[in-house]
């Protein structure tokens, strides 16, 4: 059976954890720290690092909230406070069984350190039906629980109606949808290419493209012109893992993650902002390169500091200097 909402030949294919040497292991961190530095976080964060009124949904996998990661997120924000929900199991605990939602999670909190998470889980190694239903439920829920921002790090390749109107629901309520542009290296211009949710037309949504470390377009991400909006880096992720682990995973899903963590620094500042606005200012804000000229609609990768420059911030002195790596 094909599944809709399947990220997720992902962990098979597209989201290998990598088991690397240390050597290589330690390389691949150092690649980290060049795509933090190459979206001049540390300038950003001088900036803004997020606020906890600001909810993110996050619906995935689900989250490991028992996480280092994630215990000390909580003492920064109202993570507790806010009801995460399991749609497979129909109860407040959401556990990760996965590992995708709490790598997704742990990139979008470690660019904004200090917003509210909303995890919300609606995918289940041990379900073989009803990922679409439940990811409607889970946009229903994030509308109905006062998200600000949803983050969905998957998609498929069937229209629903359903899911059209949910997320149409979301752009009424002023709800920012981050969507991840598939990895079937496919040209989503292409009508029977189309990859949903990101290939909706509705003006909340950004749908996000991946880059690799070399700033080319991620071997297996989809792409198009006039589709996709923006390109973030996505090869050999490095964030956190069920288990109070850490690992390197690649995809447009990562790429989605630093979107919604810019995306979540820009509405902190403004909280006035819509979501066609920080669309219009990540658009605008990212960083030129000719390979992507004909790739994605701002022919750019994101830079969450020009953003925030755009917004007419002036940096202030950084209370700490945050730390780059996870």
């Amino acid at each position: 059976m094909v599944f809709k909402k399947l990220i997720f030949s992902f962990l098979m294919i597209f989201f290998s954890t990598f088991q690397v040497q240390a050597q290589e292991k330690e390389f691949l961190k150092k690649i980290n720290e060049t795509y933090k530095l190459s979206l001049q976080l540390q300038q950003a964060w001088s900036i803004e690092e997020g606020r906890p009124n600001i909810v993110v949904a996050i619906i995935d996998t689900g989250l490991d909230l028992n996480h280092i990661n994630f215990h000390s997120h909580q003492k920064q924000t109202k993570l507790q406070e806010v009801d995460g929900w399991d749609f497979t199991t129909q109860t407040p605990y959401v556990r990760d069984e996965n590992g995708h939602g709490t790598h997704i999670a742990g990139i979008i909190s470690s660019i904004a350190p200090n917003i509210t998470l909303m995890p919300l889980k609606y995918y289940s190694p041990s379900l073989s039906e009803g990922n679409l239903d439940r990811t409607v439920e889970a946009i229903e829920y994030a509308i109905d629980h006062h998200a600000r921002i949803i983050n969905y790090s998957g998609g498929g390749l069937t229209f629903s109606a359903k899911e059209q109107k949910a997320i149409l629901r979301a752009e009424q309520e002023g709800i920012l949808f981050v969507a991840a542009a598939g990895n079937e290296h496919k040209n989503l211009d292409l009508e029977e290419n189309s990859y949903y949710p990101a290939s909706y037309h509705l003006s909340n949504i950004i749908s996000v493209a991946a880059s690799d470390r070399n700033n080319e377009l991620l071997k297996s991400s989809d792409w198009g012109k006039h589709q996709v909006d923006i390109v973030a880096p996505g090869d050999s992720v490095y964030s956190s893992l069920p288990g109070n682990r850490y690992g390197f995973l690649s995809g447009t899903s990562q790429a989605t993650a630093w979107v919604t963590g810019a995306a979540s620094l820009l509405l902190s500042h403004d909280p006035s902002l819509t979501p066609q606005k920080i669309k219009a200012i990540l658009m605008s804000s990212a960083d030129p390169f000719p390979q992507f000229q004909d790739k994605v609609r701002s022919s750019g990768r994101l830079n969450p500091y020009h953003a925030l420059l755009s917004l007419g911030s002036e940096s202030k002195k950084p209370k700490t200097k945050l730390n780059l790596s996870l």
